[in-house]
């Protein structure tokens, strides 16, 4: 997870995923979410308010100020979305 953490920094902005094992994250810098979370899909937006509890965040860069109690979105994909 280090390493996916560099490769996240190398990339993008932010980090996001979504765990039911917060301290094994937390431990390398990763924070929970506390706003609410959505998924788009084509031109609407869901709430997944089961999913809350469980989305994690890794700022740094230009998000380190990231309020973490905004909405969040991510784009709808087969499987889980989040």
């Amino acid at each position: 997870m280090r390493q996916v953490g560099e490769r996240l920094r190398e990339r993008f902005d932010l980090g996001v995923l979504s765990t039911g094992r917060h301290s094994s994250y937390e431990r390398l810098g990763w924070e929970r979410w506390q706003g609410p979370s959505y998924v788009r899909q084509a031109y609407r937006i869901f709430r997944t308010a089961d999913e809350d509890a469980g989305i994690m965040v890794l700022r740094y860069g230009p998000t380190a100020g990231l309020d973490l109690t905004q909405t969040i979105t991510c784009e709808s994909r087969s499987g889980d979305d989040w």
